[in-house]
């Protein structure tokens, strides 16, 4: 049986911006030993090629404390500037930024899953976005499905993390 674990999780992106607010607060669900498994810093990317979406990732994982944090940052090549849904998006040399946070993390036997929290796209179309990775040593790689709750399209990419050695 699973436990609530009081975790701090923080994932942001290296970018040439500066980041304004602390993330917002995540659920994170697993066993002491697998929260502890998770512990440390974590660098990464993803990529969609569908999409053309792609980001770096960095997260922090402390087994210790009483909640987690996280959101990511989703960067999309653009040709032309969409709307902007709020402050979180930035349109920068041809390339638009968004800032999603993570809504909730499920880890357990060395699996990592968790959803985003619903986001919009340069259109407006609400996407939801399930992510799912495999621990193994020091890196954790998986794949992410995003759902167009609009149009109902499904596109998906590949993310991968390594841990950084303190």
């Amino acid at each position: 049986m699973f436990r609530l674990i009081g975790s701090t999780v923080v994932l942001a992106v290296v970018a040439s911006s500066c980041v304004t607010m602390p993330p917002p607060p995540v659920q994170f669900v697993a066993e002491p030993t697998d929260a502890l498994a998770l512990n440390g810093a974590w660098e990464g990317q993803y990529y969609s090629a569908e999409t053309q979406r792609y980001g770096s990732i960095r997260f922090l994982l402390s087994a210790r404390g009483d909640s987690a944090f996280g959101d990511v940052l989703m960067l999309t090549k653009r040709t032309s500037h969409g709307r902007a849904a709020d402050e979180t998006r930035m349109m920068t040399a041809g390339v638009e930024s968004q800032t999603v946070s993570i809504g909730f993390v499920v880890a357990r036997g060395g699996s990592v899953s968790g959803l985003m929290t619903p986001y919009e796209d340069a259109e407006g179309a609400v996407l939801l976005t399930r992510f799912d990775g495999v621990l193994r040593d020091d890196s954790i790689r998986g794949r992410y499905v995003t759902h167009n709750l609009e149009t109902l399209a499904v596109t998906s990419g590949d993310w991968s993390v390594q841990r950084k050695k303190p």
